[in-house]
Formats: C-alpha cells, structure tokens, sequence
C-alpha cells in the first residue's frame, strides 16, 4: 500500500511539472490553440461592430431665412429648410416630422417639451411616409411664421425626423437670426 502511494505521489508531481513548464517552449499544438482563440476573439469583436453599426445612420441639417423659388404657393414667405441624409448602409422610412420647443437648454436635456407640432406634409414632392435609400437626402419645408421666430429667441427649437430604423428621432436645433 505504500508503494502505491509513492507511485501516486510521484505521477502527480510528474504531471505538475509538466502543466507549468517553467521555461520550456510552447509546442505547436499550444501555439496553434492560442493562435485560435486570439483570432476567434478578434473575429468576434468585429462581428459585433459590424451588427452595432449596421443601419441607417441620419445626418441632419436646417436653414433659416430661406426663400422659395418657383413655388407659388410659398412665394415671398420666409421658410426653415432641412435635410436629411442617410449615411448607413440600410434604407429606412421617415414617417413623421415635428417641431419642438424647449423652454430652455435645461429643459431639453431632460427632454421636456413644452409645445410639439406635427408637419403633417413638410414636402409635396416627397411626401411622407417617404424611404430613404443609403446615399438618400429627403429635404423637408415649413414656413417661418412670427410665433417660429419668438419660440426660436426664446428658447430652444428643434426640428425633429423620426424614421423606422430607430426609437429616438434624429433632431437638429434651429437658430434664426
């Protein structure tokens, strides 16, 4: 029984030396398992960017002060313009415009509105529900009436798209001077 034991004993020590290694080289076998599971990882990490940056990514911008031209309905009124690009690799659908208006910086970080209009058709050409293919632009028109003028001056106004791809709607601030 004691003979056992030493024979287990020594096995075990055997194998303990030969797990760590100390200062020996890593076989092929090793190198070949590391060299995997670094380049899985890797490619893992990747595929995750990928699906994270996946969709329709809007680029929106706004002009006031702006005129019609060759547009008789909107001839000598003063108009915001937006635009609206897709810069993503999937097509999504804009489906509602609205103006926004904060009484302050500190109530729209909270997102506290204080009146919401809907523009109903921002643009006869490209009424809404309107797709927006990659490379798209959608450009949107409301008139800039006095009460769009003070709510600008007096607090923050803000022109927002909401489309399929996304919960929140992609927005821009509009400044009038």
């Amino acid at each position: 029984m004691c003979v056992t034991q030493k024979r287990n004993r020594k096995t075990a020590a055997e194998l303990n030396v030969r797990a760590t290694r100390k200062g020996k080289h890593m076989t092929a076998v090793e190198f070949l398992a590391w060299w995997g599971a670094i380049v899985s990882t890797i490619v893992l990490a990747w595929d995750i960017y990928k699906w994270k940056t996946a969709g329709a990514k809007l680029r929106i911008s706004s002009s006031s002060n702006m005129e019609s031209y060759n547009i008789p309905e909107l001839e000598g009124k003063d108009l915001i313009t937006t635009n609206v690009a897709n810069l993503g690799d999937r097509p999504t659908t804009i489906t509602t415009v609205a103006l926004v208006f904060y009484k302050s910086k500190f109530h729209k970080i909270f997102n506290k509105s204080n009146k919401v209009f809907i523009l109903p058709m921002p643009n006869t050409a490209q009424p809404l529900p309107f797709v927006l293919n990659p490379g798209g632009i959608w450009t949107g028109i409301g008139e800039q009436t006095k009460d769009i003028k003070r709510m600008a001056s007096k607090g923050v106004l803000e022109w927002q798209v909401f489309h399929a791809q996304s919960k929140k709607p992609a927005s821009v601030v509009i400044e009038i001077n």
